[in-house]
């Protein structure tokens, strides 16, 4: 029997329903060739361990038997394997890119789209985080030492209720998490390892952990239950709003107890996946815009996948369908046509098209974002604290004032052209430079910041003359350059540092900047302005613009003279569009003007002074 018909024997046609498992042989040599068997069976047919793992870049180099045939595959899953076998039984597991036929597309998309049962219906899944080493193993075995914690004290931590400092002491002396002692170094740095690892940046790794009934971490011969992790996130998550070196006192400045700081990603992660567990568990709504704006940070080999990968926790499974004939370019446009008519009050999905854009597919439609591309974006979004949070709250701006007589949106030309309702507001006539994103270390910053701004105030009029929004343009200007936000916030530095951005208050002390005293207190506050996402982040990428009737605004790095600012309905920021042909628009991208960011436009419409018209863009 040839090759090609093994293939096809191995690999029969599955129906509606079943899967493939993987027997893994048992070996007491750790060097033996690793041996497997593959047998189809009903999801809920036979119990079995689900692996997720990454597949990695590198070559399949590493051979292993397949029903006595040889089969190479990835250092990665190679590793896991020899690690996961036993001694005495065989293993039954599902991994998905042996027991799926990769090079079938039909039966990839057919079992791609079964894999939240196959996820959800695996008696365990094991989270596969590569080779161990001294540290890891450290750290492992402390996050399993949570099973030291009595059941009160556990419950108390995962349900954020507040522990008393005399329950944080016993939780420390019972992790032995105590400054100084014998494994501190290594427990923070097997963490930080386990942290690092790029299983936590991988867009399908979501939907494996928040689908499993029971998990584990696995790292090297070591293991540990993934609710303990959660356990040690949740603890680390309730100490943070204490100097716990300090006997407890509550924070009077951002002050995070030194463990907790060196894992904080630790508890930013898996608090995110509990959240999906939890929402998913409880048949709560998730769509498919609140995941892309979760995962902005994942990762996926199959540009596709950062959006297939998503669709086992939406509450709109069938929305898109998974196919892999499809090209990128229908995916992406499918997915954002899909949110942009679900959002019928908004234009919300809009706003991914802030990020990325001079490194954007260019085949994509303008109105379409690159999905693929958002993880490695240049500039933070303009919407506050981040633009998952702020904008599933509310944004700290309303161009549009909500809906404004929301006028759906339209789709020609087989839904490669999107039309929308808005207001022409001004053309770009000068444009300042870009502004880089800040270097770490203050004075660099500072130097930095101060380079930029002067180059920008030259755009200036001179600062006796009035602004067209109202005030003077001196006023303007800083206003402009601080996205209009209060740069000191003492309910932050009192220990609330959950707390969003602030809007600047008409008439604030030092605004403007009358003397070189007041001048250097502001620039200082954009130095200094509170997370959750700072001013100085916000400017990285961005230049200053004047239009020609003298709005003041921030926009793209990527925009150009003659762009126009518009106000689309729906939108929380005003947008940038371009003329391109046949009186069609490409989309730029949103921007921040001082003076129309609370519905001055819409509020000229309903005066008569301005008109909406129709954007098509392509």
């Amino acid at each position: 029997m040839n090759q090609s018909a093994n293939l096809l024997q191995r690999y029969r046609a599955l129906t509606d329903g079943c899967i493939r498992l993987l027997s893994l042989q048992p070996s007491a040599n750790c060097d033996a060739q690793v041996e497997c068997h593959l047998s189809p069976a009903r999801i809920d047919e036979r119990p079995y361990e689900a692996l997720s793992y990454v597949w990695g870049q590198e070559d399949p180099l590493y051979g292993i038997l397949v029903d006595a045939e040889e089969v190479h595959v990835r250092p990665n899953l190679h590793g896991a394997l020899k690690e996961l076998r036993l001694t005495d039984q065989p293993r039954i597991l599902w991994v998905d890119s042996i027991c799926i036929n990769q090079s079938d597309i039909g039966e990839r998309n057919h079992q791609v789209r079964q894999m939240g049962a196959i996820f959800s219906s695996a008696t365990q899944v094991i989270v596969w985080l590569g080779e161990g080493d001294d540290d890891t193993d450290v750290a492992i075995d402390f996050v399993q030492a949570l099973s030291k914690l009595d059941p009160g004290t556990a419950r108390r931590i995962v349900e954020n209720n507040g522990l008393p400092w005399e329950h944080r002491i016993r939780v420390f002396h019972a992790l032995g998490m105590k400054h100084g002692h014998d494994n501190y170094n290594r427990i923070v740095g097997g963490l930080t390892k386990l942290m690092d690892h790029v299983w936590w940046k991988r867009v399908w790794t979501v939907q494996e952990i928040v689908l499993a009934r029971f998990a584990s971490l696995r790292c090297g011969a070591k293991s540990a239950s993934w609710s303990h992790l959660s356990q040690l996130a949740a603890f680390a998550l309730e100490v943070s709003h204490h100097h716990t070196l300090g006997l407890g006192r509550p924070m009077v400045e951002a002050v995070f107890d030194e463990i907790t700081g060196n894992v904080s990603r630790l508890y930013v992660a898996t608090g995110t996946l509990n959240d999906l567990s939890y929402r998913v568990a409880n048949g709560l709504d998730i769509n498919l815009e609140q995941m892309v704006m979760q995962m902005l940070t994942r990762q996926a080999t199959d540009p596709r996948d950062v959006i297939y990968a998503l669709l086992g926790l939406t509450t709109e499974k069938a929305i898109i369908e998974i196919d892999y004939g499809k090209s990128k370019k229908l995916v992406y446009r499918s997915a954002m046509k899909y949110m942009l008519e679900r959002n019928r009050v908004g234009l919300v999905p809009l706003h991914f098209l802030q990020d990325c854009y001079l490194e954007r597919d260019p085949t994509l439609p303008s109105w379409v974002p690159d999905f693929g591309i958002l993880h490695s974006f240049k500039t933070i979004n303009l919407a506050t604290s981040g633009i998952g949070m702020a904008l599933a709250l509310r944004s700290l701006y309303n161009a549009s004032l909500g809906d404004a007589g929301w006028s759906p949106p339209k789709f020609l030309d087989d839904d490669n052209v999107l039309e929308m309702e808005g207001v022409s507001v001004d053309e770009v006539r000068n444009l300042g430079d870009v502004c880089p994103r800040f270097t770490m270390g203050r004075k660099s910053r500072e130097a930095q910041l101060r380079v930029v701004v002067d180059q920008w105030r030259k755009l200036v009029p001179k600062k006796e003359e009035a602004y067209i929004g109202g005030g003077s343009v001196i006023e303007a200007f800083w206003r402009t350059v601080t996205f209009d936000l209060l740069l000191t916030d003492r309910e932050y530095l009192a220990g609330n540092p959950d707390r969003r951005d602030i809007r600047l208050p008409r008439g604030a002390a030092g605004m403007h900047p009358t003397s070189a005293v007041e001048e250097a207190e502001v620039r200082e506050g954009i130095v200094d302005a509170p997370p959750p996402k700072t001013v100085l982040e916000k400017l990285g990428e961005r230049r200053f613009f004047v239009t020609k009737a003298g709005y003041f605004g921030l926009g793209p790095a990527s925009m150009q003279a003659g762009d126009i600012v518009c106000v689309l309905r729906g939108g929380f920021f005003p947008t940038l569009v371009r003329p391109a042909t046949n009186d069609r628009y490409t989309m730029v991208g949103e921007c921040f003007v001082y003076g129309i960011m609370d519905g001055e436009m819409i509020n000229s419409v309903k005066k008569g002074e301005s008109s909406r018209q129709p954007f098509s863009f392509v």
